[in-house]
């Protein structure tokens, strides 16, 4: 959910549920905590934190000032690809992406992989397949955009994201060391590479960046994130007087 809309998404839910007697299932890799904008007499929470709390840190999350380029990130991949490890990276743009393919290309060869918006859905799914197999052979280097975030069954050792919304960096971290079975990962943020396809509202670069200099592990800094964007949620919500109204082409037009 647009954590600015999550109390007009609350409402609807709660409006719908009684007016057509509906049951919602919310549920999420990262669950926002729109939970606290629903009735709580009327709200079931099929899981429980208690179900986490032996459960490894993954990976740890850190902000690296050093890489600012194309050039500086791919010396990164090689060192650490060069320490026996398969390397996911993750960057916003499909430009950036192929960028950095084209500088890793003549170094990896086969062991090089591109995932991107370029490919169509059934060469994407194709291409998936094929990292996956790879994956359980020997080491790779995957350079992605963000379709490698969701739904996506991929384990790699070591992992670098370019600046972005907190909940896309964590999709992405979700791709190293997936199944806990290493020792905690490495998962490297650093500065945008290019103007992304985000809105600077969405990225709380003046919480997120602190956050990932402070080296917290991954349970500490998801709930410091998922706390922060209630606290900044708006009190009142934003739509649902222009929905009543049937003002729709306000409602697309604002959001």
């Amino acid at each position: 959910f647009p954590r600015v809309l999550l109390q007009d998404i609350a409402q609807i839910l709660k409006e719908l549920a009684v007016l057509m007697d509906i049951d919602f299932i919310v549920m999420s890799a990262t669950v926002p905590e729109i939970k606290r904008f629903l009735d709580s007499e009327k709200t079931v929470e099929l899981s429980n934190d208690c179900f986490f709390q032996n459960v490894n840190n993954r990976y740890f999350l850190q902000f690296d000032e050093s890489t600012t380029d194309i050039e500086s990130l791919t010396d990164k991949i090689v060192c650490a690809y060069g320490n026996n490890q398969s390397v996911l990276c993750v960057v916003n743009t499909k430009a950036s992406a192929l960028k950095v393919y084209e500088r890793l290309k003549n170094l990896f060869n086969s062991r090089l992989f591109l995932l991107s918006g370029y490919f169509l859905p059934c060469e994407r799914k194709r291409k998936l397949m094929e990292i996956q197999e790879a994956l359980q052979k020997e080491k790779i280097v995957l350079v992605s955009t963000q379709v490698v975030e969701a739904g996506v069954d991929l384990d790699f050792d070591r992992g670098f994201r370019e600046l972005a919304p907190f909940s896309s960096i964590i999709q992405a971290a979700g791709r190293v060391n997936r199944e806990g079975s290493k020792k905690t990962a490495e998962v490297t943020v650093f500065p945008l590479l290019s103007r992304g396809p985000y809105h600077p509202t969405d990225m709380l670069v003046d919480k997120v960046i602190p956050w990932l200099k402070a080296g917290y592990s991954e349970h500490e800094i998801v709930k410091k994130y998922f706390k922060e964007i209630v606290e900044r949620s708006d009190p009142d919500p934003r739509l649902i007087k222009d929905i009543e109204e049937l003002n729709y082409k306000t409602v697309w037009s604002n959001f």
